[in-house]
């Protein structure tokens, strides 16, 4: 599995580099620290390469799993086999493309019979992508059959935000989220990539806001598969639902930064920054940053800046007492 790149710059200057990701990581420094009690305002630099291509959120600490079926030749020649699952900004800056890529994709993927499933948090908020052929046979269809049958008849493929996780959706004993919004996608078959468009602040056909916190500033987190059957990253055969055993997935996918953010934190000298609680948002002024920490204290002398943009993060810190 890829490894997630790190750049790490301390306070003396040291540099560490962990391999991984060819994309440039952000470069931040701290240049002072006012410090007004147990307060320190701090002040700093940073730059962030923009991001032209797309990044695979797979990294070192990812788990890809097939079950019994998903890791069958059936599934493999179905479009089931996932290799990898990556991001990328829209051409235009106006959302976020989130491509599924498998091993083999079929010229016309079982209409009802496979399913793409992409599940990540908004802070405590739970979204899942789905992308489908057609969308007329599965339990998801009893929410809104006049929709889903409109949607079929305008020849569209079937590519959703779903939200409102479940562990009981609609009464079943199953994992399931609501319908949302329907979004732009693709089925790449030569590429053997399936495509979703997530625009930020995402509305519905009537135009009402139902992704109002997907917006730029906004952290996408693995939700570990809590109310979506286990599973993060999924490609699956379906049969009114799918599960673990029917599908491929992959778990443990990183965190994506939703365009530069700058993070402020203290805690003692030396600590780890990946270890650090950045609790402090910073604001960026171009190349330039300025923020506000509290609870330094004697112990907790030392104040730390995260960077990030993407899946690349860099860190430094200042010892401010």
């Amino acid at each position: 599995m890829r490894r997630v790149r790190t750049l790490v710059a301390l306070a003396a200057g040291v540099v560490l580099l962990v391999p991984g990701q060819a994309s440039a990581a952000p470069t931040v420094t701290i240049t002072g620290v006012t410090v007004d009690g147990s307060t320190g305002s701090v002040t700093g630099t940073a730059a962030f390469e923009a991001i032209t291509a797309a990044q695979s959120v797979v990294g070192e600490e990812s788990t890809n799993t097939a079950g019994a079926a998903g890791g069958s030749a059936a599934g493999d020649a179905a479009g089931l086999d996932l290799q990898d699952a990556s991001i990328e900004p829209l051409p235009n800056g106006s959302g976020l493309r989130f491509t599924w890529i498998v091993s083999q994709m079929p010229d016309e993927v079982p209409p009802e019979g496979v399913r793409y499933n992409w599940s990540f948090n908004i802070g405590t908020t739970l979204y899942q992508l789905e992308a489908k052929r057609t969308n007329l046979a599965s339990v998801s269809t009893l929410e809104d059959p006049i929709g889903h049958a409109q949607h079929f008849a305008s020849n569209q493929n079937a590519f959703r935000l779903r939200g409102a996780c479940v562990a009981n959706y609609m009464g079943s004993p199953a994992n399931g989220c609501y319908h949302l919004a329907y979004l732009p996608g693709s089925f790449d078959i030569a590429g053997k990539k399936i495509s979703i468009d997530m625009p930020f602040e995402t509305r519905d056909s009537i135009g009402r806001l139902v992704a109002p916190d997907f917006k730029p500033g906004a952290i996408l987190v693995d939700n570990g598969g809590t109310n979506t059957a286990g599973m993060v990253v999924a490609a699956s055969f379906q049969a009114a639902v799918s599960n673990t055993i029917s599908s491929q997935y992959i778990n443990g996918i990183s965190p994506y930064y939703i365009g530069p953010q700058i993070a402020l934190g203290v805690a003692n000298a030396g600590t780890a920054p990946q270890a650090v609680t950045y609790s402090s948002p910073g604001t960026l002024n171009g190349g330039t940053f300025n923020g506000t920490v509290t609870g330094l204290t004697t112990a907790k002398n030392t104040v730390y800046a995260r960077a990030c943009n993407g899946i690349e993060c860099s860190y430094t810190s200042f010892k401010a007492l």
